[in-house]
């Protein structure tokens, strides 16, 4: 088990992490044109950070993932190499064009994608 100092050090880490996601998430909710929602691996410490709502990404098949968005309302979802073996097939699709999810450009490193479904704007 680490040390309380390593928890507290990892814990800063991951907030840090996503207070820099502020302006992209701000500019996103803009860009289109209702509250974002996010699905992501860490939702408890980006709602804390941000403000912006969160779900948790199951650990589950694409098919099963693309059911959270309408349950939730989750406007956008964030890669996380831990569920790259559910979610690698439908971003190849969304980088060329199709498919279940849309990039954020919003999101120049590509790690935000829009959920389709939920998103009509696709432009900006």
């Amino acid at each position: 088990m680490p040390s309380s100092n390593a928890f507290i050090a990892a814990n800063n880490t991951a907030g840090d992490e996503s207070v820099m996601l502020v302006s992209s998430l701000r500019q996103e909710q803009a860009c289109i044109g209702r509250n974002l929602v996010l699905m992501t691996r860490n939702p408890c410490e980006i709602t804390q950070a941000t403000g912006f709502p969160t779900v948790m990404i199951p650990n589950a098949p694409m098919a099963d993932i693309l059911e959270v968005p309408a349950r939730y309302r989750v406007t956008d979802i964030q890669l996380d190499p831990t569920r790259a073996w559910a979610l690698d097939a439908a971003v190849m699709q969304a980088d060329a064009g199709y498919g279940p999810l849309a990039p954020a450009l919003t999101f120049a490193d590509h790690t935000v994608y829009r959920i389709r479904g939920e998103v009509f704007n696709n432009t900006c």
